[in-house]
């Protein structure tokens, strides 16, 4: 402890998965959150290959729309659900959780229709909604996470917290598009892709219904943490 030079030992990592199990709101946080960015991840690898695919893009205008959609919406959303997350929790720390999943909701009709469209437009209007808004969940789990946990472990179980997103998020979630859609390509060819998406993010809703839980023991957890 560099303040009174006591001696710090870092928790047993058992300890730690202990932890994370037994606190209800910390375990649907990170279901939450893991099938958040397994649907992010999953999307944004693969929605180049589909708007070449299916809308007729070339390389350089999919690679420049993402950066720019993913750069700029998805940039200003991790702001913009920071913000809202912490206004709102001044009156209730639920709400952290309560906007994550009803903002899921309210983004899901927006996704889909990007996905159905032919119409290269539309579809492009349509996708900046879930792309601003899928962001949401970052700034506020990390901190709700942080304040589930004890002062002697708020180094590891973040970084638990990290590693299980991106195994499930980066590790699962673009494999999951590509066997799906090698899976459907026999049957629906060009548009495999396409609803191989579509079946992924369903998982987006899942995720809010594990960050709707979280809210439930929210407040209690809080208080013993």
């Amino acid at each position: 402890d560099g303040l009174t030079g006591a001696l710090v030992v870092a928790p047993p990592l058992g300890a730690v998965f202990r932890h994370v199990w037994k606190t209800k709101a910390i375990r649907h946080i990170i279901a939450g959150a893991s099938l958040s960015s397994f649907v992010g991840y999953g999307g944004v690898a693969w929605t180049a290959s589909y708007l070449i695919r299916n809308h007729g893009m070339t390389t350089g205008e999919a690679g420049s729309i993402i950066g720019i959609y993913v750069g700029v919406a998805g940039g200003l959303g991790v702001y913009a659900g920071g913000v809202l997350a912490d206004r709102l929790g001044r009156h209730d720390q639920r709400w952290s959780l309560w906007l994550i999943a009803v903002s899921g909701l309210v983004s899901a009709p927006f996704y889909v229709g990007f996905l159905l469209t032919d119409t290269k437009e539309l579809a492009l209007a349509l996708w900046i909604i879930p792309v601003f808004v899928s962001v949401f969940y970052v700034g506020s789990t990390g901190a709700l996470v942080q304040g589930l946990t004890p002062l002697g472990m708020r180094s590891v179980v973040p970084a638990v917290n990290l590693l299980i997103i991106n195994v499930i998020g980066l590790g699962l979630g673009p494999m999951t598009v590509g066997a799906l859609s090698d899976l459907f390509q026999p049957s629906l060819g060009v548009e495999s892709l396409r609803y191989a998406l579509l079946v992924v993010s369903n998982a987006w809703l899942w995720g809010g219904l594990h960050f709707y839980l979280a809210s439930r023991t929210l407040r209690q957890d809080l208080a013993r943490a």
